[in-house]
């Protein structure tokens, strides 16, 4: 397969990008198994050097045959669509290099900030499913092209979904300086909180690909492709409003840039662990200080009515993560009465 002979000396992939990229990416849309392109890319995230193996993918133009999308989708993208994926991966193992967590990394941890770094710039592309209906292609790439688990589809999707609402939060904690580590402010503490949940998986196993993705967004590289230029700019402009100068620098990956993307990612992973929100999660049991039938008797509340009170109550604990039952029923007592 094209990927061992890619890697074996310069002078054999110079010889591949000026006589057969065309050659190679027809055999490997019609000869390769998507299984097997999948294990070698397993491989490549895996190994010493993934920005080397997608610079190369990239550079021999096979990045559309290795990241196959549907023909409708592939019509929204322009012909390079792979260079910002690359310059994203690369600016994502610089940052995940010099940032120190507070708990160490593991391999899949990075595996999927560098998968969702790679496929940021289509994250909002979207394909006609076999039913007609629409579907997210950073999904269908990651399960359908690369043959990977969808276990990494669903992560690499979600952390992209929720990267802007981490980065609005970061710009909040900027504008307050050190004030929010003495008093934050509830809405800033509930929206963090739900963007944690959202993310519905263990926060130690999804907070480097959160926070690195949500630093990377200021960058011109993550401007998202294959939706209206209108709409893709208003996209860019909100993730630049409010980003440090250095940030929206750093497109080469210099010291300042990669500094202010490591700055990003300790601070929020310090204001997840200072809100105590690291374990907000369903599955950790974090649930609903009060059920449905107390909700309903403390309310009247029926039907839809209780899962909104619930909805508001949960936003509310996660603003007040020591809050008792006996809290809760005072809020609802206040709720109550100002709904």
């Amino acid at each position: 397969m094209f990927m061992f002979y890619c890697y074996t000396t310069l002078p054999v992939i110079t010889i591949l990008h000026a006589t057969a990229p065309l050659q190679v990416r027809e055999a490997l849309m019609r000869k390769v198994s998507r299984e097997r392109v999948g294990t070698e890319l397993e491989g490549m995230f895996s190994g010493p050097d993934p920005v080397r193996a997608m610079t190369d993918i990239h550079r021999l133009r096979l990045f559309p045959a290795v990241f196959t999308v549907t023909p409708d989708a592939e019509a929204k993208l322009p012909s390079n669509w792979g260079e910002p994926c690359v310059q994203l991966v690369t600016a994502a193992t610089a940052t995940l290099a010099a940032v120190n967590f507070q708990v160490g990394v593991a391999k899949e941890e990075v595996k999927v900030a560098l998968l969702s770094a790679l496929l940021l710039p289509v994250r909002a592309v979207e394909s006609k499913g076999k039913k007609g209906k629409s579907l997210p292609v950073v999904p269908l790439i990651v399960g359908e092209s690369m043959k990977w688990k969808k276990s990494y589809a669903s992560l690499a999707a979600e952390v992209q979904a929720q990267a802007p609402e981490l980065l609005k939060v970061y710009q909040t904690l900027q504008g307050l300086g050190g004030s929010w580590q003495v008093s934050a402010p509830e809405e800033l503490r509930t929206k963090l909180g739900m963007a944690v949940r959202q993310l519905k998986g263990n926060w130690r196993v999804v907070m480097p690909a959160g926070t690195v993705i949500a630093s990377l967004l200021p960058l011109s590289s993550a401007k998202p492709l294959g939706i209206d230029s209108a709409e893709a700019d208003a996209s860019e402009s909100e993730s630049r409003s409010g980003s440090s100068a250095d940030v929206q620098a750093a497109e080469n990956n210099t010291d300042s840039g990669v500094a202010a993307r490591v700055a990003c990612c300790h601070s929020l992973e310090s204001a997840v662990m200072a809100f105590k929100l690291d374990k907000c999660w369903k599955e950790a049991g974090w649930r609903p200080l009060l059920d449905g039938q107390q909700i309903k008797a403390a309310t009247g509340a029926e039907g839809p009515q209780i899962g909104k009170i619930t909805d508001k109550l949960m936003q509310w604990q996660l603003a007040h993560p020591d809050a008792s039952q006996q809290d809760a029923k005072q809020w609802l007592s206040s709720y109550n009465e100002h709904d």
